[in-house]
């Protein structure tokens, strides 16, 4: 698990925690544990959190990069 902390744009203070794998994170945003950030790698994740209410369609047009934030490649 990652823990740590995030200055957010009203100059507050996030928690996150990074637990478990991309869909683990999701099915328990889904299941009720709070988050203010979330670190999910595949859409498919996303758009369960869209399907679910949490967060709005289109949300990704509001963000640099259609929020993309990270880049990697498993090999």
């Amino acid at each position: 698990m990652v823990e740590g902390h995030l200055l957010n744009s009203m100059s507050e203070t996030d928690t996150f925690y990074f637990r478990n794998a991309s869909g683990s994170q999701t099915l328990n945003v889904i299941d009720g544990l709070e988050a203010d950030v979330v670190h999910l790698s595949l859409a498919l994740d996303v758009d369960k959190l869209v399907q679910t209410g949490f967060i709005q369609p289109g949300w990704e047009k509001e963000a640099p990069f259609n929020a993309i934030v990270t880049q990697s490649v498993g090999a």
